[in-house]
């Protein structure tokens, strides 16, 4: 019952802090550790723990989406003007 009341807690936290005006990459990770708390989950400490676990995920997340978007070029298209605006200003 604890874990069902730390996830629906920390999803709404979540939302107001967001709400609010927080930054996603300092609320999302303070309210995950709000649900890893209420489930039994160690902080620093065991075989799963939250640091290790959390970061991982968001590594992947990162990694992800910096492939997706060489892929598809899409960071070519931001990077071309800047450079292309500062070659002419030379």
């Amino acid at each position: 019952m604890l874990s069902m009341i730390g996830l629906v807690g920390g999803l709404l936290l979540l939302i107001v802090l967001t709400i609010r005006g927080m930054n996603l990459f300092i609320a999302a990770p303070l309210c995950a550790l709000v649900v890893a708390i209420t489930n039994n989950i160690g902080v620093f400490a065991g075989d799963v723990n939250f640091v290790q676990t959390y970061m991982s995920g968001f590594s992947g997340c990162i990694a992800g989406g910096a492939k997706a978007s060489d892929e598809k070029g899409s960071a070519e298209q931001f990077d071309n003007p800047v450079h292309g605006e500062a070659a002419e200003d030379s």
